[in-house]
């Protein structure tokens, strides 16, 4: 069942106003989101992120291969979940939980970051003024290429509470649609 909800609904169900909601997603997508990263990028990484018909008949692995490895993770990180269509398996810093980071890997590479916030401590004024930045990894973090901000009502394995995940992708949404299209057709 997909838990993801749109804008009208995340605002009728968090008591949160529109200003809230985008306050928070603003911010973690800063915080994420280091200037030099996106200003030095090389020319060959966007020819080899962009989502062309060209670029989706090539193996996924062909298609993440810029991005960083597995092995870049922070120490301390472990699978904390297995391949979830769309999105990846799912490691984390068992200290950092529930809150993250939460790195989704796809074929060996880190496609997106997470964050997972209660719906509590949002409604209690909770602030989140220092997520753990990118900076931490050996490797520089790609330049986002878009942010889910979703709405979890009942929780998930790992976060039981109502909460909202918010997902700061490095790929863009067709190649995500792709995964979850391919993994359901193998089962």
């Amino acid at each position: 069942m997909d838990q993801t909800y749109n804008s009208n609904v995340l605002l009728q169900t968090s008591g949160l106003t529109g200003r809230q909601i985008a306050a928070v997603l603003i911010t973690a997508a800063l915080a994420a989101t280091p200037v030099p990263a996106i200003a030095h990028e090389p020319a060959e990484h966007h020819a080899a992120s962009s989502s062309t018909a060209q670029d989706a008949r090539q193996p996924l692995a062909k298609r993440l291969a810029h991005l960083p490895p597995l092995a870049d993770l922070p120490p301390g990180v472990e699978r904390i979940s297995p391949h979830v269509p769309g999105m990846g398996e799912h490691w984390a810093d068992p200290r950092d939980l529930p809150l993250g980071p939460v790195y989704c890997v796809m074929e060996g590479r880190v496609t997106c970051m997470e964050f997972m916030i209660a719906q509590q401590d949002l409604r209690d004024g909770k602030s989140f003024e220092r997520l753990r930045p990118w900076h931490r990894i050996a490797t520089p973090q790609p330049p986002v290429d878009h942010v889910n901000f979703d709405f979890v009502p009942k929780g998930h394995p790992g976060f039981e509470v109502p909460h909202y995940d918010v997902h700061l992708y490095f790929v863009p949404a067709a190649l995500l649609e792709q995964d979850k299209k391919a993994r359901q057709k193998a089962h």
